[in-house]
């Protein structure tokens, strides 16, 4: 440099540090620039020199992750391996936080930087003419170059970043394929007990506690007793060689204990690990505690035992004598020193059940939140080219995996079939034989029983299904029960039973569906014809999804691949929710159109509206990369399904045998078809759909698997402990008082069918009806009471608690239900005197009518003009009634007849009683008899009484018009007179003329 231009820099620089811009003093001086120029480019260097290890890093994941892709059996991989790779992951998003966080500060600064260039280019001419625009020029320079270093800064930052999250991509797909590929061990027991010093000491005491109980069983064996000295000798030797072998057996368990320690160690610190423990490992730590569960039960158990065994020992210990005092002392203290370990080891056991629940909870809590948030954890598509081609080098693998997989699931069952006992293969045989044999009289049975005998039936349409698959299901079932009785292990049978069961099923189904749908098929064929065809394709559809997620799910698949198949098939579950759209016009179809059909296949056919939406929508949650959830959805919404189907069919099964009972039961007792209809057949037909309907329900929720722990239901548990009421110490919740409703209604309606299967068939040797219906009341009353106790019972209703509460509303009761309860105490006298029963005609102040029915609160009387008269008991207990049948249905009659003195009142009256006594309806005994009565003022009144039977072949109103008119034309006959305060009226028979024929006009 010149020395003019550099004193001239020189002086700029000492310009601009004493007289900064003002808008950019600390930032933009001379000095600064260029130390933050030095500062970037040493910056720069070290982030250029971490980049190419970065780089290497990351090929190095992708390496071993192809490595650890590529290891089928998984033994490498490890939970530690996992923590290890949780840790690497979390270092590197706290890494890649920090790098944005620092391209973020250098954005900012180039943006300053490009601010500040921008300002100062306009006042730096190209020829300065002065200090200040020489400065100025300077100072455009440095911000130049430091904006270049900047800039290269922000690049080499991007490109770490690039690396960092390339490299998180692959840790993340480590951690996936980890959870998705370790397994469980069990602890290796026999490895941990032969490393521990106490096992090892424990082992040495157990043998020689072993010889020793040998030796003395020897030496006791060896002597004669002559006397009672040698028999005490041989008893104590006896009970030494017990001590040593309880001994000996007690060590031994003490290293069953240990070893269970070790595996609840072991599980323990998994436990400790539950924040980040998968819900499958949660699981089978679960199946591993369950199995030191039963190791602890059998252990505990037989620590019982022996304290039981000791106990006995004690008591058949001879009583001391002062000779053999000392050695059953010493005898009792061994037995008190073997109870005494039998103790520890019952408190150690204790302690370590104790250790096992808490673990327990600890898993158990775990898995509950691992399956939640599996269930919306959110599966991402590959991010980058790199990780596409993983995958495609995954998927290139799985022809070559699924053909081993077939040939290991051979090998196995070769193997199994090579190493099997002649008795095995004998079963194996035997139940093949018996299958084929089996499955063609049942193909047999199922044509001539069912599907040609009862063709009308909800049972022809299943059989005759059953009837054309079975022969196609036999390879699945036999392959099965080589599998149950070779024992094939769990893959080998899912692989092969699972492709063999697919298209069999499949058939099934479409057998089913044409049974259903085209079998006398009279109305709507081209809508079940083009549901059918849908329904094939979309099952065909099906069979292929099936076969694919049974495949793929015995394969070692990378978590990428199994996303990117599970996604296929939901593109498979979405094309089989379209057919579904035709379901509502289908089910409108088969009720009979549009507008005939009922209010249930109306709303079925809306309902069927759910089958497409919630298929459509689990497929697009799915899409949406939860497949957990969608699968979930679809899991349950199938069960759903086959469950309602099941449900159906057992309905209509149920329904044709109401109809076979109802036609048999009319065939037999047509008198009593209705009664038993009404009384039995239907009350069972409800009974069974309830079950039904329960039974569908509990199978549901265990498949579901939903417990208490279930969020649903134990929401809905909680409300319904929801207090209402205090009763004293008693208290009402919302489910004691749906639960007492239900109760409530069922006991009236048990009281209501026991009044009438008493009343009809417990009750029918009593021919008096009255009695009949009394006592059939009474035992209402009491099934009523007896089911009222109960229900106040089964809510928690302490009835002591009613005390305080009776007293305090007892004479609003008094006065406000007085009524009721006299018309419930003169119900019960009604009952009990039985002043009138059931079909006595009553006349009950001015109604006459005939009882029909006595009930708690009121009777029921039916007056001749067929209206129901409803009148409460006390009204009759409390006023006078007359009962015309209380001991016979007989009835006296009185008519009176008024004749004129010139006639003869004798010969009228017997005339009159000869008259009446042979008038139908009229009783013989007592006999009719009409007498002169006495002497009016306009003539002779003569008497008649006669009887007659109300319930008798002819009524007493035609009895009484049948006399009329009899003495009307006996009087006119006999020329009797009758008697009239305006005269005597004659009567008599009289011949008419008829009337003479008018002209014809002319």
């Amino acid at each position: 440099m010149p020395p003019f231009r550099l004193a001239l820099s020189v002086a700029a620089a000492i310009w601009l540090s004493l007289y900064p811009p003002a808008q950019a003093q600390e930032d933009f001086s001379i000095t600064r620039l260029a130390r933050s120029i030095q500062s970037q480019e040493q910056l720069n260097a070290d982030l250029g020199a971490g980049v190419p290890r970065m780089r290497q890093e990351r090929a190095k994941e992708a390496e071993r992750l192809d490595a650890e892709e590529a290891d089928a059996d998984g033994r490498s991989l490890t939970i530690t391996a996992l923590r290890q790779a949780r840790l690497e992951a979390d270092t590197r998003r706290a890494q890649l936080a920090a790098m944005d966080s620092r391209i973020g500060f250098f954005a900012n600064e180039l943006a300053k930087l490009d601010r500040r260039i921008a300002e100062l280019t306009p006042k730096v001419p190209s020829a300065p003419a002065t200090l200040e625009e020489y400065a100025a020029g300077v100072q455009l320079g440095l911000l130049q170059q430091l904006r270049a270093t900047t800039q290269r800064t922000l690049d080499l930052l991007h490109e770490g970043s690039d690396q960092i999250t390339a490299r998180l991509a692959l840790l993340n797909n480590r951690v996936a394929l980890l959870e998705a590929r370790i397994r469980l061990q069990a602890l290796d027991e026999s490895a941990e007990l032969a490393a521990d010093p106490r096992a090892v000491a424990l082992r040495d005491f157990v043998e020689r506690m072993d010889r020793e109980s040998v030796r003395l069983a020897n030496a006791a064996g060896e002597i004669e007793p002559t006397s009672p000295g040698e028999q005490m000798r041989k008893r104590v030797l006896e009970l030494r060689a017990y001590e040593a072998f309880l001994r000996g057996s007690l060590r031994a368990a003490d290293i069953e204990l240990l070893g269970i320690e070790k595996q609840l160690t072991y599980l323990s610190r998994i436990a400790a690990e539950s924040a980040s423990l998968p819900a499958r490992l949660a699981t089978e730590a679960l199946d591993l505690l369950d199995r030191q569960r039963e190791r602890l039960a059998q252990r505990t158990a037989a620590l019982a035992d022996l304290r039981r065994r000791l106990d006995d020992q004690r008591t058949l210990l001879p009583p001391a004598t002062p000779s053999t005092a000392a050695q059953l002392a010493m005898m009792r203290g061994m037995i008190d020193d073997v109870g005494g370990i039998v103790a520890g080891q019952e408190e150690a056991a204790k302690r370590l059940g104790e250790d096992l629940e808490r673990t327990a909870k600890q898993l158990q809590a775990r898995e509950t939140v691992a399956e939640g948030e599996a269930l919306l954890a959110r599966d991402s598509l590959p991010g980058n080219a790199a990780a596409w081609q993983r995958v495609a080098r995954n998927a290139a693998r799985v022809p070559a995996q699924l053909l081993q997989a077939f040939l290991d699931a051979a090998k196995e069952v070769q193997d199994r079939v090579m190493v099997a006992s002649p008795q095995q293969l004998g079963t194996a045989v035997g139940g093949m034989l018996l299958l084929l044999a089996a499955a063609l009289l049942l193909r047999w049975w199922l044509h001539t029983r069912i599907v040609a005998a009862q063709a009308a039936t909800a049972l022809a349409t299943p059989a005759a299904a059953v009837h054309d698959s079975i022969l196609t299901l036999l390879p699945a079932a036999v392959f099965w029960l080589l599998v149950s009785v070779l024992e094939i292990g769990r893959e080998a049978a899912l692989l092969i039973g699972g492709v063999l069961a697919i298209w069999p099923v499949v058939a099934f189904v479409l057998r089913l569906a044409r049974q259903l749908l085209l079998r006398r098929a009279e109305d709507g064929l081209d809508v079940r014809l083009r549901f059918y065809r849908s329904l094939r394709w979309t099952m065909i559809v099906g069979g292929i999804l099936a076969g694919l997620v049974i495949l793929t799910s015995t394969l070692p698949l990378t978590p990428a691949l199994a996303d990117l198949v599970h996604r296929s098939a939901m593109i498979c579950v979405l094309l089989i929710a379209l057919p579904a759209l035709q379901l509502r016009t289908l089910i409108l179809t088969l009720a009979g159109g549009r507008w005939q059909p009922s209010l249930m296949a109306r709303l079925g056919a809306r309902l069927s509206l759910l089958v497409p939406l919630v298929l459509a929508g689990a497929a697009a949650v799915g899409l949406a990369g939860y497949l957990n959830l969608a699968w979930s959805v679809i899991s349950h919404f199938l069960w759903f399904a086959v469950f309602g189907a099941a449900l159906l069919f057992a309905l209509a099964i149920a329904g044709d045998i109401r109809r076979v009972l109802l036609r048999r039961i009319s065939e037999r007792t047509p008198d009593d078809a209705h009664f038993w209809t009404i009384n039995f057949v239907d009350p069972a037909f409800r009974l069974t759909q309830l079950l039904l309907v329960l039974a569908v329900g509990w199978g549901l929720l265990t498949v579901y698997g939903w417990t208490t722990d279930t969020p649903v239901i134990r929401a809905a548990l909680a409300v319904g402990r929801t207090p209402i009421l205090w009763l004293g110490d008693s208290m009402l919740t919302v489910q004691n008082v749906v639960l007492a409703v239900i109760m409530v209604a069922l006991v009236f309606w048990i009281g209501g069918w026991t009044q009438q299967i008493s009343y009809n068939l417990a009750l029918t040797r009593v021919r008096d009806l009255g009695i009949r219906q009394s006592l059939s009341t009474f035992v209402q009353y009491v099934v009523i009471v007896l089911g009222l106790l109960l229900t106040l019972k089964v809510i928690g209703l302490d009835l002591t608690a009613l005390t305080v509460f009776a007293a305090s509303v007892g004479v609003g009761i008094g006065f406000g239900m007085q009524n009721v309860v006299s018309n419930f105490i003169s119900g019960i006298l009604l009952l009990a005197e039985r002043p009138l029963r059931v079909m006595d005609i009553v006349t009950i102040g001015a109604d006459t009518g005939e009882v029909t029915r006595i009930g708690i609160r009121s009777l029921t009387v039916r007056m001749f003009d067929r209206k129901e008269l409803v009148i409460p008991n006390s009204a009759v207990i409390g006023s006078t009634f007359t009962n015309w049948t209380r001991t016979d249905d007989v009835l006296r009659e009185v008519l009176t007849f008024k004749i004129s003195f010139r006639d003869d009142p004798g010969r009228a009256a017997a005339r009159i009683q000869e008259l009446t006594q042979a008038t139908e309806g009229v009783l013989p005994t007592p006999p009719a008899k009409a007498t002169v009565w006495e002497f009016a003022d306009t003539g002779v009144v003569i008497r008649l009484q006669y009887y007659v039977q109300l319930r008798g072949p002819v009524g007493g109103l035609d009895t009484r018009a049948d006399i009329l008119r009899g003495v009307r034309d006996l009087f006119a006959r006999e020329g009797f007179s009758i008697s009239t305060p305006s005269g005597d009226v004659a009567l008599g028979f009289q011949h008419r003329e008829p009337p003479t024929a008018l002209p014809a006009p002319t």
